[in-house]
């Protein structure tokens, strides 16, 4: 259900920023994936424990500061199989 949620891509910033601390990998990964979420999401999810989230989280916020295309390349070649729960 949360996943559904984060994808439809229309939730306020507050349930976004509320996301970020979810339980589940999957959906704290899907918000580093969506084009949509705010900055600052992205920075509490650049702190995430999980390497892969953080590693994206951090890929995507250098990329929106340098718009560098093998960082951009790096975050869409992401396999949900890497994630293990």
């Amino acid at each position: 259900m949360r996943m559904a949620a984060v994808q439809w891509g229309e939730l306020p910033p507050d349930e976004l920023q509320r996301l970020a601390h979810d339980r589940s990998v999957h959906v704290r990964w899907l918000l580093t994936a969506l084009h949509t979420t705010p900055q600052a999401v992205l920075r509490v999810l650049a702190e995430d424990p999980h390497p892969d989230v953080a590693f994206h989280a951090r890929a995507r916020l250098g990329n929106s500061v340098t718009n560098n295309a093998a960082t951009s390349a790096s975050v869409t070649g992401w396999k949900s199989s890497s994630i293990r729960c």
